[in-house]
């Protein structure tokens, strides 16, 4: 069972929560997350603008 939690902080901020509870009558469980970002091309983000190391940074 997937648990989610969608808080909207403000008008720049989204936060997502997922809780994974795994099936007891396995021994082993997998799950995946694909996760999108949609960002508007007027915000002028790009490789030269912010580059991948910025992005992880700012993720974690």
């Amino acid at each position: 069972m997937i648990n989610e939690i969608v808080r909207v902080h403000d008008k720049f901020s989204v936060e997502i929560k997922l809780g994974y509870e795994p099936r007891k009558d396995r021994k082993v469980s997998e799950f995946s997350i694909k996760t999108w970002l949609f960002i508007p091309s007027g915000l002028d983000i790009n490789s030269s603008t912010y580059t991948k190391e910025d992005f992880y940074n700012d993720f974690i």
